[in-house]
């Protein structure tokens, strides 16, 4: 099966032949880490909710999130995502609730995959400097590999008409519910924590056959903050200029990745640098696990942070494909002023 393609002839003449098998090799890949791996972030402190539900109702008493990512926008159609969410804490009893929504579309594939979803969280003050954090995040999602662009073997006659095919309609698409669970600990200058998602192993099979379930995602997530000046006096929404080293570790399935870098906080404005993976270790194919050096640009108040990204693909294989630009928005709120920070905000988020 292949995707209906917009028009039929011969590829442009400023498009080589190993570029185009470059480019239908990197989207069948897609296509098959799609089934078996979630989307992802390079700003993962950015969007720490999608990440860890666990964060929900750790930073403002409300926080809007909204993230966006544009990968390999040198392939026809890149690979887009959005994510979208909504977070709020109870300050008195330390509850938190919160709602996501995501969807990710593979390019020229038309897979789609939605999800949206409930988050509630527990703020536990361990001591006057340490607090903890536990949350659940249910959602349902639905998987999409848009059938009806789909063309057959039997579609293609000599003359490259497409006909009607004699293949049976099956469903192209299937819904679940998922579950996911997550653990915070975090204190003024420090934070850790750890989450599964995909924790029920739903299926995925979106042609109604049992083609296994989806992995388990496991993500360990933390950071330093060394301030640069004398913090202690501020309002626990306002956090002074710092340097914050922070790390992620994801593992689903076979696949292992690990992001890590530094943030500076400096005035108005945020700059970072990291890198996804480390070029002395090995995948267990044996190839280098580093892929990509991000780069990032921002600016901040102290109720709004808005940052820009872009990955510099370091994989000589996927330079064609241009890396990837990245967008995220996040909005604190207060809306009832007199509510002081039970167990305080986790540092840079």
């Amino acid at each position: 099966m292949i995707n209906k393609p917009k028009t039929f002839g011969q590829p442009t003449s400023t498009i080589t032949a190993w570029r185009f098998v470059m480019v239908m090799t990197v989207v069948f890949w897609g296509l098959t880490q799609g089934y078996g791996q979630d989307p992802q972030y390079s700003q993962y402190y950015n969007a720490a909710v999608y990440h860890n539900p666990a964060f929900a109702g750790t930073s403002t008493p409300q926080r809007l999130s909204v993230n966006y990512r544009a990968q390999w926008p040198g392939l026809p159609a890149p690979y887009i995502n959005y994510s979208a969410a909504f977070d709020f804490c109870f300050q008195k009893t330390g509850t938190s609730f919160g709602l996501i929504a995501t969807q990710d579309v593979a390019g020229i594939s038309k897979f789609r995959m939605t999800s949206a979803g409930l988050l509630i969280g527990q703020k536990v003050k361990l001591n006057k400097d340490i607090t903890a954090s536990f949350g659940v995040q249910v959602s349902y999602d639905t998987r999409d590999i848009g059938s009806a662009s789909l063309i057959f073997p039997d579609q293609v006659t000599k003359d490259g008409l497409i006909a009607a095919t004699a293949e049976p309609k099956r469903a192209g698409s299937t819904s679940y519910v998922n579950t996911s669970i997550g653990g915070l600990v975090f204190g003024r200058d420090w934070w850790a924590g750890l989450s599964i998602h995909n924790f029920n192993q739903p299926s995925l099979d979106p042609l109604g056959g049992k083609a296994g379930i989806l992995y388990p995602r496991t993500t360990l997530i933390g950071g330093l903050r060394f301030p640069l000046q004398d913090d202690r006096y501020l309002k626990p929404h306002q956090q002074g200029d710092a340097i914050m080293p922070s790390i992620m570790y994801r593992s689903q399935g076979s696949a292992a990745q690990i992001d890590l870098g530094v943030t500076a906080e400096l005035n108005s404005f945020v700059f970072g640098l990291y890198t996804r993976g480390l070029p002395f270790l090995n995948n267990i194919r044996g190839v280098f696990t580093q892929d990509a050096i991000i780069g990032m640009v921002g600016v901040r108040t102290n109720d709004i942070r808005l940052a820009y990204s872009y990955d510099y693909n370091s994989a000589s294989y996927l330079s064609e494909f241009q890396g990837a630009h990245e967008i995220s928005l996040q909005i604190g709120f207060n809306l009832k002023r007199y509510l002081k920070y039970r167990n305080g905000p986790c540092p840079g988020m």
